[in-house]
C-alpha cells in the first residue's frame, strides 16, 4: 500500500515537473506521452491535481498548467530566495559597484524578485516585480540556457520580438548562444532589451530548484570592456551562493 501511495506521488510529480514552462498548458494525451503513461491513468491524477488546486484547466483548451496552489507555493520559495541571496548581491554589487538584481522565470518572463541598487548619475534600473523577456536578457537568456533546446522552443516562439535594433529575432540564432552560454555560464545582453543598456548574467542553482539568474545591468558607457572582470564577479558570486544555499556540488559544478 505504502509502495502504490508512492508511485502516485511520483507520477503526479512527473505530470507537474512537465507542465514546468508552459503557460499555454498540456492536454491529457500529451501529458500522458510526455510521462509515459496511460492516458486514463494521467486523466485520473490530473482530476485530483486540479481538485485539490495544484493544477487548473486552460480556458478556451482541452490542456491543464500550473494551479494557484502551486503557485502560493512558488511565490513562497521566491521569497526564500530573495532572503537568502540578498546578501550575495549586495556584496557583489559593493564588488563591482554597480545595480545587481535576481530574477526567477516565470512562464515565457524574466521576473525580477531583488535588486541592490547603487548611485551612479547614469544608473540601469529595472524594478522588483517588473517581468522582461527571456529571448534578450541576459538574465533571460541565463535561464533559457539551463533548458534543454526542446524546452526553450517550447518557451520561444521561431519569430522572436525585436525590442531594439540589437534583438536577436531568430530563434536558430538564439539556440546557437544558448550553446556558447551552457559552455561559458555567462549571458550577454548588448544592448538588446534597452538601448544604452548592456548586462552580464548567470543562473542559480538552489535546493528549492527554482530557475533563477542573477544579472548586473551596466549602462553602455561603463560596459564596455568589462564584461570578462563583470562576468568572472557574477560567477564567482553565484557559486559561493550556491554553497551558502546548500546546493548540490554536482548541481554546481555541471554549470561550472
Amino acid at each position: 500500500m505504502v509502495a502504490s501511495g508512492v508511485q502516485v506521488i511520483s507520477r503526479a510529480a512527473s505530470i507537474i515537473r512537465s507542465l514546468e514552462g508552459r503557460p499555454n498548458g498540456l492536454s491529457l494525451g500529451e501529458l500522458a506521452q510526455e510521462v509515459g503513461l496511460a492516458r486514463s491513468t494521467v486523466h485520473r491524477i490530473v482530476s485530483a491535481l486540479v481538485a485539490e488546486d495544484m493544477l487548473a484547466p486552460v480556458p478556451g483548451n482541452s490542456g491543464f498548467r500550473i494551479g494557484p496552489g502551486l503557485m502560493r507555493v512558488a511565490s513562497m520559495s521566491r521569497e526564500w530566495l530573495a532572503e537568502q541571496a540578498h546578501k550575495g548581491l549586495i556584496g557583489l554589487s559593493q564588488e563591482v559597484n554597480e545595480t545587481v538584481d535576481l530574477a526567477v522565470r516565470s512562464a515565457d518572463r524574466a521576473l525580477f524578485i531583488d535588486q541592490v541598487a547603487v548611485t551612479h548619475r547614469l544608473q540601469a534600473l529595472s524594478g522588483v516585480g517588473l517581468a522582461f523577456p527571456l529571448h534578450c536578457t541576459a538574465n533571460g537568456k541565463a535561464l533559457l540556457a539551463d533548458l534543454d533546446n526542446a524546452a526553450v522552443e517550447s518557451l520561444v516562439s521561431p519569430d522572436l520580438e525585436a525590442l531594439t535594433e540589437n534583438t536577436i529575432t531568430d530563434r536558430a540564432v538564439l539556440l546557437d548562444e544558448l550553446d556558447q552560454i551552457r559552455e561559458t555560464g555567462i549571458a550577454i545582453d548588448r544592448e538588446e532589451h534597452h538601448l544604452g543598456i548592456s548586462a552580464v548574467g548567470a543562473s542559480l542553482a538552489n535546493p528549492y530548484r527554482i530557475p533563477a539568474a542573477i544579472s548586473i545591468p551596466v549602462p553602455v558607457a561603463r560596459f564596455s570592456g568589462r564584461e570578462k572582470a563583470l562576468g568572472e564577479a557574477l560567477l564567482h558570486t553565484c557559486r559561493e551562493l550556491e554553497r551558502e544555499l546548500g546546493t548540490s556540488a554536482a548541481s554546481s559544478d555541471a554549470k561550472s
